[in-house]
Formats: structure tokens, sequence, C-alpha cells
């Protein structure tokens, strides 16, 4: 019988100061954990590759720590121009410890001798150092028109940090150690920009409509840094009238068409080896026995368009 005890704390302090009526600087720690626990299941460890091959079941338990994070932020928000430009930066470092991924097995990891089929297994690999930088600003250029725009830059980098999944990559061969990659589906730049109207008071309907810039820069699709989903642009626009009852409006989504995959995900593709069950000896090249893994790309919606009614139920003010 396996048994383990975990703490589990979490905490958070802060201060703020106003420094005038309008503006405002603040600074916080914060801290969690993810408890520890055991990752178990039975497996067929092949004693003799045969023919014919013997196998055996044996119970496999990984132990994993608890896994930690403590994040401090600074930041300063506040307004101008009376109150019609609003204004809002803050800069963070967070600190990952014993981070939890998942591994897949090939191997008994007690023995090395190979599996009847490969099994995947949580591990905690190494630490984390991520840092950024968030900006964010509103402008109510008149009584029509306002404007918006965030920016934002995180730096995602593993320190310490070892995973059996990829012991067989060349590129990472023979300890799997990733120290300097960053982080999956993290991108470093992040923007949007917005220009909004509205005209209110003109008639029975009054006319509105918004467009927005979003932008990502490329994200890696995997802890190896060996794939990525490109840079992606989405345009999406609005205009439309509306009375206290009705509203009809003309949108669309994509409108430069931008048709580069934003998520990709490693998924298993069993017929792209001779020997998945492992029921041959281990080869003498380590790329021979790697795990049949490919990636899956989802893409976005190109360019969508339509006509939408909305109408407000019930009694008006």
């Amino acid at each position: 019988r396996l048994k383990g005890s975990w703490g589990l704390l979490s905490w958070r302090t802060g201060l703020d100061y106003h420094l005038s009526d309008p503006w405002m600087v603040y600074g916080s720690v914060a801290y969690a954990e993810k408890p520890g626990k055991f990752d178990t299941g039975k497996v067929g460890v092949i004693v003799n590759v045969g023919p014919p091959a013997v196998v055996q079941q044996k119970l496999l338990a990984v132990e994993l720590n608890p896994e930690t994070n403590l994040t401090y932020e600074i930041g300063a928000k506040g307004t101008v121009a009376d109150g019609r430009l609003v204004l809002a930066t803050a800069a963070y470092y967070t600190d990952w410890k014993d981070i939890v991924m998942p591994r897949t097995l090939v191997a008994d990891p007690e023995t090395g001798l190979p599996l009847d089929r490969p099994v995947g297994r949580d591990e905690n690999i190494g630490s984390a150092d991520v840092w950024g930088i968030e900006f964010e600003s509103s402008y109510k250029i008149s009584d029509i028109w306002a404007t918006n725009l965030g920016v934002s830059y995180t730096k995602s980098e593993f320190k310490n940090t070892k995973t059996a999944s990829f012991e067989a990559f060349p590129s990472y061969a023979p300890a799997g150690d990733i120290s300097g990659n960053s982080l999956l589906r993290q991108p470093e730049w992040m923007a949007n920009a917005g220009v909004s109207f509205e005209l209110p008071g003109l008639g029975t309907w009054d006319p509105y409509g918004r467009a927005d810039v979003i932008y990502q820069s490329k994200v890696y699709v995997d802890n190896d840094n060996l794939g990525w989903t490109p840079e992606h642009t989405y345009v999406n626009a609005i205009v439309g009238f509306r009375n206290d009852r009705w509203a009809i409006e003309l949108w669309g989504k994509n409108l430069t068409n931008d048709d580069s995959a934003v998520a990709a995900f490693r998924d298993v593709m069993f017929n792209n080896t001779s020997d998945i069950y492992q029921t041959s000896a281990p080869a003498s090249s380590p790329s021979a026995d790697v795990y049949p893994w490919r990636l899956t790309a989802n893409h976005p919606n190109l360019r969508t368009y339509g006509l939408a009614f909305r109408m407000k139920i019930g009694a008006l003010q």
C-alpha cells in the first residue's frame, strides 16, 4: 500500500499607494501549491523478447512532489486628460518549481526492460522562470469616438529541467535536458488595438460600430521547441443601428483571411512504426525507438461575416 502526505499552502499579500487622486501604484506577492500525488498503474514488462515474448505484469508507481508557484507583481494605474485617457502598466516575475508534465514510457524505468505497450505517466521535470510586462490604455477622443491599445511581452524559460520523453530525441539525448527552452503555448508578444464610434440621439435609430486588430507572436507547441504555430493577426469589425428595442448589425471576423494555425497538439499515429509494441530488441539507433508522435494542427475559421438582428424582451426603462 502506498502512503503519502503533502501540505497545501496558498497565500497572497499586496500593498497599494495613491500618489494622487487619479494615480495609484501597487505591489503584490502570491504563493500557491499543487499537492503531490502518486501516479500509478499496471504495466506489462517484456522480460524475454522471444519468440515467444514473455510479459510480466507489475505495478508502476511514480511519486510526485508538490508543484509550487511564487509570483511578484508591481504596477501603476491612472488617468490623464480630465479622465479621458486611462493608463495601466504592470511587471511580474514567477518562480515555478517542480513542474508536473506527462511523459511517455516505452521501458520500465526501474529495470530498463521494454514495455509491451507505451504508457503515460506524470513526472516532476524541473523549474521555470516567467517574467513579463503589460501595458493597456483607452482614450475617449470625443463624445463619438474612442480607442484602446494593449501590448504585453512575456519571457518564459525552463531551468534545470529534464524530461524522459525527450531522451531519445537527437537534439536532447541522452538526458532529455530542455533547460533554456521556452514554455509551450506561451507567446512572447501579444497586442490589440481598437476604435469605436457611437452616435446617440440621432433620430429613432442610433448608428454605432467597432473595429479591432488582434496580434499574437509564434507559440511553441511542445517543450522541445522543435515545432511551433506561426504568428497571426485577426481583424474584426461590426457596424449597426439600434434603438431602445431593436438592433441590426453587420459583422465580420478574420477579415484579412489569416489561415495560420492557432494551436497544435501531439498525438499518436500507430502506423508509422514497425515495432509499436516493442516486441523486438531495442534498436542500435535511439531515433528508431522514439514513440510514434505526430502533430495535429488546428486552424481558425477563415473570413466570416453575417447579419444579426437583436431584440430586447421585457419592459423598457
